[in-house]
This record gives structure tokens, sequence and C-alpha cells, in this order.
């Protein structure tokens, strides 16, 4: 529905207001987004207003309110979130890992947005925020940079806007924004699938970054040789029954001491980053038109069963083997 003429202003306003405050942080241009009655307007919640441009399989959102409330709903979880806060501030907490952070106006911030994350904006706030369904992002980022996507702690880190990725991600948007507003029926599909391409691009260059990186992003972590040699045995023995202890004994430490590292680094066990390397060894093979058979495939690759593999074949990829076999077109 369309938001009403004030709700309009007041959103223009603050987005103005935003877009002043980091100019003055960056000394740089910053685009300026109007509106039109033609974009699409919604209420997340009750007080929030929310002008949305939908690309292919990817969203840049612009927001704020004048009330505190949660910024998303319980239909947008796992998606992986760039949010740039220009005014005010939102409270965020990952009750599963029980974890806080306050988010401040000036930064820009990457979150994964699960069930157990929640939120509390501040009146006042606006943001403008991009949302990358997380099977959307490992599929881009495991075939744009070859390396394994796995997923940080939900709260992840966070840089001044000013910093020159942050600008230029956030420019990236709102020119994105401001050419998809203005485009004719005609050419606003290719424009939103050139736009979507460099955007989760940027994206997958800012994942990288943020798995070398410590837990606020701030300095580089260089990785245990543990985890190398562990994960570099997974690698070379994809197709064969492997168990904790045979990890343990190739990192060359107790199957203790190795959990607590990919706890650390991986935040997930090393089982479960072996079955993750699977699937993306499965991927691969089906992308590029080697497998044929899902039931060979799975069989090769060691999972207990074909149904098992394909359930997590899909929750990470958002498609089933079956279907990326029978329409490969459309899958790449």
């Amino acid at each position: 529905m369309f938001a009403p003429a004030k709700d309009k202003q007041r959103f223009d306003e603050s987005l103005t207001r935003g877009a002043d405050f980091i100019a003055s942080l960056a000394s740089v241009r910053i685009p300026r987004v109007s509106f039109r009655k033609e974009d699409f307007w919604d209420t997340c919640g009750k007080e929030i207003k929310s002008g949305t441009n939908i690309l292919k399989e990817t969203s840049i959102i612009y927001a704020f309110t004048d009330s505190s409330g949660p910024i998303w709903d319980k239909n947008n979880i796992n998606t992986f979130n760039t949010l740039f806060l220009l005014t005010g501030s939102i409270e965020i907490a990952d009750q599963k890992h029980q974890r806080e952070l306050t988010m401040t106006a000036g930064n820009a911030y990457y979150i994964f947005n699960s069930p157990g994350t929640k939120t509390r904006v501040s009146p006042g706030s606006s943001w403008i925020n991009y949302a990358a369904p997380e099977h959307i992002l490992r599929e881009n980022f495991e075939r744009l940079t070859r390396r394994l996507y796995f997923r940080e702690f939900p709260i992840n880190s966070f840089r001044s806007i000013h910093s020159p990725a942050a600008m230029d991600f956030y420019q990236a948007l709102c020119n994105a924004y401001e050419d998809l507003a203005n485009a004719n029926s005609s050419v606003r599909g290719a424009l939103a699938d050139a736009y979507e391409h460099l955007l989760l691009t940027k994206l997958c260059v800012t994942v990288a970054t943020l798995h070398n990186s410590d837990k606020g992003g701030a300095t580089t972590r260089i990785m245990p040789r543990y985890l190398q040699h562990a994960e570099a045995f997974m690698r070379r023995n994809l197709d064969r029954e492997i168990a904790l202890h045979d990890l343990s004994a190739a990192a060359g430490c107790s199957p203790r001491a190795l959990q607590r590292i990919f706890k650390d680094y991986r935040n997930a066990s090393p089982m479960e980053v072996l079955c993750n390397y699977r699937l993306a060894a499965a991927y691969e093979a089906i992308a590029s038109g080697v497998a044929k058979n899902v039931t060979d495939l799975s069989m090769h690759l060691r999972f207990s069963s074909t149904g098992r593999f394909s359930t997590l074949f899909k929750k990470a990829y958002g498609k089933s083997p079956s279907t990326m076999i029978r329409f490969p077109s459309a899958s790449v």
C-alpha cells in the first residue's frame, strides 16, 4: 500500500539528513534518493515505513520509523543483510549465542537474520539495507570465489560508512535504487539483473573478508594449522568415509580440541563443515554437467541416503539436486 504524503515527506527528509551526515564524514557526494507515487511502499509491522526495490532475488530497502519496534518480521529470516544506519540506533541480540550489539548511525553492519535474532529500533531511525537470501549468497559466493561458504555468527562485524569499502557499497545501492526507480519497463528487467550481479559480487567480496577477520572485523585472523590440515584432509577425501577421529589425526590434535577450533573459526562442528564441503562438491558436479543421477552422486559423496542429501542440498542452495539436473540453464 502507498504511504501517506506526510510519511513520504518525513522519509525523504530522513534520507536527506542521513546522506548529509555521511557526506560530512566521507567528504564525497552521496546520491540522493527521491520517491515517486509509483514506488512500492508497505508497512513492516505497524510503524516502520519502507520503500522496497526488489531485484531478481535480492532487495534494496530504505526505511524510517518514528517509534520503537522490530525491523524484521517473521517472514524475513535466513537473509544476509548489509545495513547502513543513517540516523538513530538499533539494538540487536543473538539469543542463541548470547551476543548483543547497539548499532549506531554512521556505520555499516553485516547481519544474518536468523530465527533467534531480535531487534529493536529507536524512534527517528533511518537505514538502507541490502537483503540477500542465504542460499543466493552461498551459491554466488562459492561460484565467484571458489571457496566454501559458511555462516558466521548472526551479529557480525561493522565498519564506518566512510570507510572505502562501505562507501563504495553504499553508493552502488543508491545508484541502483535511483536508476531502477527511473527506468522504463522495457529496460528495467535487464537493469535489475545487472545491478543484482554487481551488488552480489560486492557482497561476496565483503563476506570473504569477514571470513578472514576476527569477530569484530577489525583485524585479519590467521587460521590455526590444525584447522587448515583438517580442511585440507576433507577436500582430498570427500568420497571416503570420514569420522571425527580421522580429522583429528590429520590435524594433529585431539578431537575435543579440533571441535573447539572449528566452533571458534567456523561456527560449526568439523562434521558440519565436511558436510558443507560435500554439498559444494555436489553443486559443482551438477552445475558443470558431470553429475546426471542424484542417487549416484549422493552415494559417491558418502551421504547416508539420497533423501537426506536432497534435503540438505535444497536447504543450502534453494533448489533440489534433481531440479538442477533437469533444468540446468535455470540453475546456473
